[in-house]
């Protein structure tokens, strides 16, 4: 509880104003008063990324380049905040559930279930990495997060509000296990969640996801012929299907209220798609051979989805960690097998391994980027010990980064040029290109395929001239970054004659990212 003896009249004010303006209908919890780690770490700081020499991999293949970002993930939020931006495709997380056990760490403290804030802290901490998160979704992105009963009722509140309740798509039931712990006060509990959410429901497409045929879906299709086994799909309205808006029309000399009209009718007539009954009804024989498998709903409790008991994974034992299966079905909702994955509470990186098997599996070219950090774990660190011997297994190029930290100058142009000599790595992340061609101390040139990146530092612009002839020598998409201390860009009269050559000033477009998330 706060002491309001020792508040100014001001603070007292801003305290009366805050509660007046909250909303009557909605998700109202107790922000924490201390800083999380993430905000002491960056302190008068911006981060920015260093890639990890020698854990990058490479296969022998023209797949798109995964990256692994270690650091707390509010900080890699905020670097793909810059590099990212309305890209994102795809966001799955699987988050700490809040459970007492000693499973969700704030300000380097457990949380256990007799902390009289322990939801206000996980709502906050859940928040502030999901507005982050919001911003990274393209218009027909989606995000789903896995979650259990302990706090499902808050993360569907704060999530209508973060992404807005229209955007709410569903609530995903999975079965987790099929021998629930069950105890005497109890009912055994087989059932876990996930959140599902579209950045605009207006622009929502999703696959239809079917699963295998087992015994029980299978005995419809009783009835076969030279073409093979069907199923008989009704095609006259009977009891509520009727009414006073479906007319009676004359299909095969019967009169009666189709569900459909008489021109498809008529069409699968001539298909020989059109079954009669002894008692002259007429169906639609639906083959067997024309199905993909059983469409899914809203409750995934068939076989498809494998509880961890038993999987041959050697990864199972890692705490909370998801099964392939799960994710693997989560991924194939998004329509574009181009798309970009992201998971920024990656833990064994199984979201990593699930995208590789979903490519192979329809020859797709997702990409995956993964955000967690290096923290002890049970039998070892998080990334050392699960996360990047699972990712050297699969058929995948990776680039592996690290957050870094650049202290704040009371002198802005110094600042401005220490985040300008540190952000390459950012710059190759957001342009998605990363083989380097040429490095002198002014400047770097980069390219991937037909794409080439090129970064000046200096604010003497003597070499500048001699970067023009390398780009110009080259062929393909060309971007160019170029330092400037103007916040209002560069002067374009410097760059003329230039061949095909976007140019972007830095680091005015990272700080003006950041200026919306730190306080510098």
């Amino acid at each position: 509880m706060s002491n309001y003896d020792n508040f100014s009249k001001e603070d007292l004010i801003k305290v009366v104003e805050k509660q007046e303006s909250r909303k009557k209908y909605g998700l109202i919890w107790d922000e924490e008063k201390v800083k999380e780690q993430f905000e002491k770490d960056a302190e008068n700081a911006l981060p920015v990324l260093k890639e990890v020499k020698g854990k990058e991999i490479k296969d022998k293949n023209d797949k798109p380049v995964n990256i692994l970002i270690e650091g707390d993930n509010y900080h890699a939020l905020s670097v793909l905040n810059f590099t990212h931006q309305g890209k994102i495709d795809v966001i799955y997380i699987d988050p700490p559930y809040n459970t007492g056990n000693k499973d969700f760490v704030y300000n380097d403290n457990y949380i256990d279930k007799e902390d009289a804030y322990r939801h206000s802290k996980w709502l906050s901490f859940m928040s502030k990495r999901l507005k982050l998160a919001k911003n990274l979704l393209n218009e027909n992105g989606i995000i789903l997060v896995s979650i259990d009963s302990i706090e499902l009722a808050q993360l569907k509140l704060l999530m209508n509000e973060i992404f807005g309740e229209d955007n709410f798509v569903n609530i995903i039931i999975w079965k987790k296990t099929n021998s629930p712990k069950a105890q005497a006060s109890e009912l055994g509990n087989q059932h876990e969640y996930v959140l599902f959410f579209a950045k605009n429901i207006n622009q929502l497409k999703i696959n239809n996801i079917y699963r295998s045929f087992d015994e029980k879906s299978l005995k419809p299709y009783s009835y076969s012929d030279d073409k093979g086994k069907f199923r008989l799909i009704e095609l006259e309205a009977q009891g509520s299907q009727r009414t006073e808006n479906r007319k009676k029309v004359k299909f095969k000399g019967r009169l009666a209220p189709w569900l459909y009209s008489l021109q498809k009718l008529e069409n699968w007539d001539k298909e020989g798609l059109i079954f009669t009954s002894k008692n002259g009804r007429f169906s639609k024989k639906q083959y067997l051979s024309d199905r993909e498998g059983v469409l899914v709903s809203d409750i995934w409790i068939d076989e498809e989805i494998k509880p961890l008991q038993g999987s041959s994974d050697e990864y199972v034992n890692f705490l909370s960690q998801k099964p392939l299966s799960l994710i693997k079905r989560i991924l194939k909702l998004h329509p574009n097998k181009n798309g970009i994955i992201l998971d920024f509470f990656a833990g064994s990186g199984t979201t990593g391994v699930a995208t590789s098997l979903v490519n192979e599996n329809d020859k797709g070219n997702r990409q995956f980027i993964l955000c967690t950090y290096n923290k002890e774990n049970g039998n070892g660190n998080i990334i050392d010990g699960y996360l990047y011997p699972r990712l050297k297994k699969i058929k995948s190029n990776l680039k592996y980064f690290k957050t870094k930290f650049i202290k704040n100058a009371s002198n802005k142009d110094d600042f401005k040029i220490r985040i300008t000599k540190e952000c390459t790595e950012m710059l190759c992340l957001r342009e998605g290109i990363f083989d380097e061609i040429k490095k002198t101390n002014d400047y770097r040139i980069f390219q991937q395929g037909d794409k080439t990146l090129a970064v000046y530092y200096s604010l003497d612009y003597k070499t500048l001239s001699e970067l023009k002839k390398e780009l110009n020598k080259i062929d393909g998409e060309k971007i160019f970054y170029c330092f400037t201390l103007d916040p209002l860009g560069l002067d374009k009269s410097d760059f003329i004659g230039w061949n095909n050559v976007s140019l972007e000033p830095i680091p005015q477009k990272i700080l003006d990212v950041y200026k919306q998330i730190y306080e510098y």
